[in-house]
């Protein structure tokens, strides 16, 4: 599986316009580091977590 984080812009609550940058991955891709493509290679089934994250810019 490869994952891409596709840093964005969000409303925020006030209806103002955030950027974000991507910072990075947690989880089984915490390995990939700061790199927006993460491939995960898992031979055995299971359930595993992942999370991107981002901060504003």
């Amino acid at each position: 599986m490869t994952l891409d984080a596709e840093p964005g812009a969000d409303v925020g609550m006030m209806g103002g316009m955030t950027v974000t940058e991507f910072l990075g991955w947690n989880g089984v891709a915490a390995p990939c580091g700061a790199s927006r493509l993460c491939k995960i290679t898992k031979l055995v089934p299971g359930t595993f977590s992942v999370g991107a994250v981002f901060a504003p810019r």
